[in-house]
């Protein structure tokens, strides 16, 4: 059984933690201007390096964001369309119809490259069943990979604001 962890860092914490790592004064808020642009260009780089991270760790593959034989309910033209949460979709090996496909993702939907198809039939109750790598939000994320996402955006942070590779190897042990 586990327990949720309360006061897990912000994403304000986690960029002050990035620019504190090179010396730069913590900030007080993520402000942005009106193209949703932070004013400040090092929070900007940082809070973009962040967001990189945050979508590279989750790309990994967790047990927090993966889901096997996840049933997907065609639309209405039979196609599957990716979600934006969604980082990976393939087809369930372990499910009969997926063993003469080859699925990818083609405009934004599922495509079938052995059918040159966008149309899934799928099974009796008409889902096709995928696995699946979910991309979280900040506060989803659990608090040990919120930490290593940290860890890892403020060695890139240093390695784009400062260039020192010392300091880089550093911050990547």
């Amino acid at each position: 059984m586990t327990f949720p962890t309360t006061a897990l860092p912000t994403e304000l914490q986690a960029v002050n933690i990035m620019l504190a790592s090179v010396g730069i004064a913590p900030v007080t808020s993520l402000d942005k201007d009106s193209n949703d642009i932070p004013t400040n260009p090092e929070v900007a780089l940082a809070k973009d390096t962040l967001q990189q991270c945050v979508r590279e760790v989750q790309a990994e593959g967790w047990v927090f964001n993966t889901e096997e034989d996840y049933p997907i309910q065609p639309d209405a033209n039979k196609n599957i369309n990716f979600e934006p949460t969604m980082l990976q979709l393939r087809l369930c090996q372990n499910r009969l119809y997926s063993r003469d496909k080859e699925a990818i993702k083609r405009d934004g939907k599922l495509y079938d490259k052995v059918s040159h198809s966008f149309t899934w039939e799928g099974e009796s109750d008409g889902k096709v069943y995928c696995d699946v790598l979910w991309l979280f939000k900040w506060p989803d994320i659990p608090g040990p990979i919120l930490y290593y996402i940290i860890n890892k955006a403020s060695a890139y942070f240093s390695q784009r604001a400062v260039g020192d590779p010392q300091q880089f190897q550093q911050l990547m042990q």
